[in-house]
C-alpha cells in the first residue's frame, strides 16, 4: 500500500535524513523527487522543508527537537518500546527495538508502506556529524553497527537505498543512486 500525504496525493517514496555530514550533498541528489521526508533525530530541527515523519530511538529528546525546529510542519513523531517510560503523549511508539536510529527509521518507513525509501546523512563511515568540525569523526563506523544492518538486508533489498557511505557499499549492489 502506498503512504498518502497530507495533500491527499498518494506518495510511495520516503527520504529519511540523518545526522552525518554528508546529509546536504547527498539531500541535494534527491530533494527534486516527489517523496515524503522523514528526519532522524536532531537534524529534523534544521531541514527546510515539512516534515512527514521524526524519528528517534531518544523519545525524551525528540519533542524537545521539534520545540526547536526553525520550520512549520514537524509531521508526526515516532519512536520505539525501548525507550522507556514517560513517552510524551503524540508520539507514536513502535513495537521494535533493532539497533540504531536510522535501522528503526526504515522500519518505520516500510510499515507505514512506503515502497521505496532513500537513506541521506546516513553514511556510517565515521566521517563526523552535520555539525562537526571537518577533524571531528563520529563513533558510526564499526563492524557493530554494519553487522546489525547485514542483518536486514534481504528485507530493505531494492527497497531501501543509501546515496553514500559504507551501508551503501553494503546493501545496495546495482544502484541508480
Amino acid at each position: 500500500k502506498a503512504a498518502v500525504a497530507a495533500s491527499g496525493i498518494v506518495v510511495n517514496n520516503l527520504i529519511i535524513l540523518g545526522g552525518g555530514r554528508c546529509v546536504w550533498d547527498d539531500y541535494a541528489q534527491v530533494r527534486h523527487n516527489m517523496h515524503d521526508i522523514m528526519a532522524i533525530n536532531d537534524i529534523g530541527m534544521h531541514i527546510p522543508e515539512p516534515l512527514s515523519h521524526w524519528y528517534s530511538n531518544d523519545a525524551a529528546m525528540l519533542p524537545k527537537w521539534a520545540a526547536c525546529r526553525r520550520y512549520s510542519g514537524r509531521g508526526q513523531l515516532h519512536t520505539n518500546n525501548g525507550a522507556g517510560v514517560g513517552v510524551q503523549e503524540g508520539i507514536r511508539v513502535w513495537d521494535f527495538v533493532n539497533g540504531n536510529s536510522a535501522i528503526n527509521a526504515c522500519l518505520v518507513g516500510l510499515s507505514l508502506g512506503y515502497k521505496e525509501i532513500v537513506m541521506c546523512g546516513v553514511p556510517l563511515d565515521g566521517s563526523g556529524w552535520y555539525f562537526s568540525p571537518p577533524w571531528e569523526r563520529s563513533g558510526y563506523d564499526n563492524n557493530y553497527e554494519l553487522d546489525i544492518w547485514r542483518k536486514y538486508r534481504v528485507e530493505f533489498a531494492g527497497r531501501v537505498k543509501f546515496i553514500s557511505g559504507l551501508v551503501k557499499e553494503l546493501l545496495n549492489g546495482a544502484n541508480d543512486y
